[in-house]
């Protein structure tokens, strides 16, 4: 039988191998192609799955790969420049196709979504106890004092910390943390039967995490509802899913039980994937395996497989056909597709019994040293060791060479304290919040330093307390002797080019009015560096991210969260000089 009469066969009989009872949402080949002026961009490419009561599906990939544009598509929320084909069913109920007004009915109460940008999905003028209670309002028959009591107890099941006084706060007085946190409590208001959590603990520290996390377990455990948990990080995925879909290229490569797809993958990208993963226990001198190259350009998806410009074990067959997603044999061969299968592991990969026991290593670092023509697992071992061999490291941890010479950045008992005002006209000060306690430190060239702790903390106002984008109270900045926290904004200004930050939640640090190339460009013409000069740079600066230069005639809101991300990153990195 061949790929093609699998597929056809596969789609005839999935209603069979469905038990439909306890199916809440089900997705068949969803397709999202958005019309822009490069062309129509194909996020979403037949895409397929289904999920039971309780079950919680993990969807893993890099940034752009499809999986937001996915769950938003299902949930209604795409613009209006998209064009959606396809299935998706919420307990039987078509959601594709519907009007605001019908799916409204569906959003929150039988589906609910979790978004990756908290500050962007928060309104600034209302309070978190408000934007929780109305909620529930919109789907529960019931009093605002029952809404705000259900508003108190989800703030209080979700971790934030002195819920009764975060009622009344508005979302720009909460730490990234605490407003990831309002927004899931809002998704998990009506107890929906399904929850599609996208990056839900991106702005969260690790305690904070396991706290969100068990809390999402809880709620799927107490009402049944189903969990679509999309992330970058794959020690989430692990431990918190029973199954997970890899996706590339606007479609699912990859799909099975978690112990299947992470133990014994078949598809060189997923397998790359857990080469990206940093692990605690390992070595600190060992280096990660990186997938070189970027991912494919959606207006101009390259023949054949999508991953192959990057694959190692790409061959000629695909560059001229695409692999379909088919379920494997016990010896890794292709036999037949079936997503509704809960323990089905399938892989789009022409060559995926070839993988056998293959670790990322053995793949990727030998590519990046070898090129593509020579054979995998042959004769490699030898420069793969000679060219992944770490520098030294002194007994400090640092390498060797980084980190010398007197510092470039030095604080002295650095203070902030923010007033606490009284309401009304008037607001008198009646009170002040220590932010930012008595901070020391010294920064070389070539020197990383990690600022690390719970959400509200004090990490990222000591950030803006670095830059003078904040005021201290007391303390003392000095950047290559020169006392910054003396310096006026006008002073300031010449210092900025070799002074940058990355700002904690992307959407909300660029203009959305501006396309992606004026965004990064705008430094270089505020320091006086001349177009041509600019427009170059910004090519640059885009590539070195891993994002297509042709690209920058876009704005942000077209761009998935990570991509903005790296926007913001190549807006900062204009300058090998400063921090």
């Amino acid at each position: 039988m061949t790929a093609t009469d699998a597929t056809n066969s596969d789609k005839e009989t999935r209603e069979a191998t469905v038990e439909r009872d306890d199916v809440v949402l089900e997705v068949n080949d969803l397709s999202v192609t958005f019309q822009s002026d490069d062309g129509p961009l194909q996020a979403v490419r037949e895409v397929s799955y289904v999920l039971r009561a309780g079950e919680a599906l993990g969807i893993v990939g890099e940034s752009g790969s499809g999986k937001s544009v996915t769950s938003m598509a299902i949930m209604g929320l795409l613009p209006r420049n998209a064009r959606v084909t396809g299935s998706a069913r919420v307990l039987g109920q078509e959601v594709v196709g519907l009007t605001d007004a019908q799916i409204s009915k569906v959003r929150g109460e039988r589906i609910a979504m979790i978004f990756q940008d908290p500050l962007t999905s928060l309104n600034p003028v209302y309070t978190v106890g408000y934007q929780i209670a109305e909620a529930v309002l919109a789907h529960r028959n019931v009093g605002r004092a029952k809404a705000m009591d259900r508003a108190l107890e989800l703030l209080e099941l979700v971790g934030i910390p002195h819920p009764e006084q975060r009622l009344k706060q508005y979302p720009h007085e909460l730490s990234g943390g605490m407003r990831q946190r309002v927004v899931i409590a809002i998704a998990m208001a009506n107890d929906p039967d399904v929850i599609i959590a996208d990056e839900p603990t991106t702005a969260l520290d690790v305690t904070v995490q396991a706290q969100v996390l068990e809390a999402l377990n809880a709620a799927r455990r107490e009402t049944g509802a189903a969990l679509v948990l999309i992330t970058h990080d794959l020690g989430v995925v692990a431990g918190n899913v029973d199954r997970v879909a890899v996706m590339y290229g606007g479609r699912i490569v990859e799909s099975g039980p978690v112990e299947e797809v992470f133990y014994r993958p078949r598809m060189p990208y997923a397998l790359g994937l857990l080469g990206s993963l940093p692990r605690l226990d390992a070595d600190r001198r060992e280096r990660l395996t990186p997938i070189m190259g970027t991912p494919p350009s959606l207006n101009a998806m390259p023949p054949g497989c999508s991953f192959a410009p990057r694959c190692p074990m790409a061959r000629t067959r695909c560059h001229e056909e695409e692999p379909l997603l088919l379920k494997l044999d016990e010896r890794g061969d292709r036999v037949w597709a079936d997503v509704g299968d809960p323990e089905a592991h399938s892989a789009a990969c022409h060559f995926s019994a070839e993988l056998g026991e293959s670790t990322p290593a053995d793949l990727f670092r030998a590519e990046s040293v070898a090129g593509p023509d020579t054979e995998v697992g042959t004769e490699r071992g030898s420069a793969r060791e000679e060219a992944t061999d770490p520098p030294a490291v002194d007994g400090t941890g640092a390498d060797s060479g980084a980190g010398g010479g007197e510092p470039i950045l030095t604080v002295t008992d650095l203070v902030k304290n923010f007033p606490i005002r009284s309401k009304g006209l008037l607001r008198r000060k009646i009170g002040e919040v220590q932010a930012v306690s008595g901070i020391s430190l010294d920064l070389r060239e070539k020197e990383t330093l990690a600022l690390v702790g719970e959400s509200g903390c004090g990490k990222s106002t000591t950030a803006r307390l670095l830059l003078q984008l904040i005021r201290r109270t007391s303390g003392e900045v000095h950047y290559r002797g020169q006392p910054l926290h003396a310096l006026t904004p006008r002073q300031m200004r010449p210092l900025r080019r070799d002074l940058q930050i990355v700002f904690q939640d992307p959407f909300a640090s660029l203009d959305p009015r501006m396309t992606v190339a004026d965004i990064i460009a705008e430094p270089l013409r505020v320091h006086r560096e001349g177009n041509g000069k600019s427009r170059r740079r910004v090519a640059e600066l885009l590539e070195l991210v891993g994002l297509n230069p042709e690209h920058g005639s876009r704005y942000p809101h077209e761009f998935s969260g990570g991509q903005r991300q790296r926007i913001g990153v190549a807006r900062a990195w204009r300058s090998t000089r400063g921090c």
